[in-house]
């Protein structure tokens, strides 16, 4: 079997259940660990998938900020397809040693380099109980109260406060640093919905950081 249709058949099985709760943001998300641990049940139940994952990381300075660089490699004897992801590690707030820090950011920039490599969106799911329900008062008057997803930009605004209050910084600053991520992460962006959509996601990415410290 070719490399692409391995990567391919595999990026279609990575259905990823989230496996950990973020009680400040309110959602779930999941984890780099839950999501390597979904490829290996892919693997060994699919005889036709010889793949395995590496990772490297490393330490880089961009414009005078430390960064964590996760770089996840998919390889199989016929290719392999890469992806990475950058995490500026935060200040020390909360009396952590540079270890802590450290690690803490390598979790984040691995999960979405392991988002980016199978394609995994980070997005909210109908069946949250934090998700935004129709009510018998609302204009469509539904009968069943089906569950209405907010707008992208309602889920950002709402992560951007969370993040605030989390992170204990200010709005400028936050967005200085939801701007350069999603620049790093995603350079090939074009329209706004989809920097918007990323942005949600290093939203989710910080709070989930933070509050794991």
């Amino acid at each position: 079997m070719a490399f692409d249709e391995i990567f391919m058949k595999i990026q279609s099985l990575m259905i990823v259940p989230k496996d950990k709760r973020n009680d400040f943001g309110r959602y779930d998300y999941r984890t780099a660990e839950g999501i390597k641990n979904k490829l290996r049940e892919v693997i060994n139940e699919n005889e036709d998938l010889k793949a395995h994952l590496t990772e490297t990381t490393e330490i880089v300075v961009i414009d005078g900020w430390k960064y964590v660089k996760a770089t996840e490699i998919l390889e199989t004897p016929n290719g392999k397809h890469e992806v990475s992801a950058f995490a500026r590690e935060t200040e020390n707030k909360k009396g952590m040693d540079q270890a802590q820090i450290t690690g803490s950011s390598t979790s984040y920039a691995r999960k979405y380099a392991l988002n980016g490599l199978f394609a995994i969106g980070d997005e909210t799911d109908p069946d949250d109980p934090n998700y935004p329900r129709e009510t018998n008062n609302t204009r469509n008057n539904t009968r069943n109260n089906r569950p209405q997803k907010p707008t992208p930009i309602d889920e950002y605004n709402q992560l951007f406060n969370r993040a605030l209050k989390a992170l204990g910084t200010d709005k400028a600053t936050l967005q200085a640093q939801v701007t350069e991520q999603v620049g790093k992460m995603f350079p090939n962006d074009t329209s706004s919905i989809d920097k918007l959509k990323h942005g949600i996601m290093i939203l989710k990415g910080l709070i989930e950081n933070e509050v794991n410290k």
